[in-house]
């Protein structure tokens, strides 16, 4: 699985373009914080698509188990549905038609 990874040039363009405290006020960042944010943000995409792998993993092996479930209930009732009549002994003085 390809996790996805963001350089330093993406978080220099974040930090150029997007992000402003939420007041408008930029802050000056050196070449260190910038490494630091972008390792940061690595260690998070990787920690979220682990995590998040194993959400789906499990939704997986849930609806398997329900088809399963389901495929079963269906076998079960058409077994029953398709099961013969049993054959009783014929009774004395009944007339008993074979083909």
């Amino acid at each position: 699985m390809q996790i996805p990874t963001m350089t330093e040039a993406n978080t220099r363009d974040y930090y150029l373009k997007a992000w402003h405290m939420g007041c408008g006020i930029k802050p000056i960042l050196d070449n260190t914080t910038m490494r630091f944010a972008t390792d940061f943000a690595n260690v998070v995409l990787k920690q979220f698509v682990v995590e998040y792998s194993k959400v789906i993993q499990a939704q997986v092996v849930n609806e398997i188990r329900a088809l399963a479930q389901k495929k079963q209930a269906e076998t079960a009732t058409n077994a029953v549905a398709t099961q013969p009549v049993p054959l009783t002994a014929p009774q004395p003085g009944k007339i008993l038609l074979t083909d």
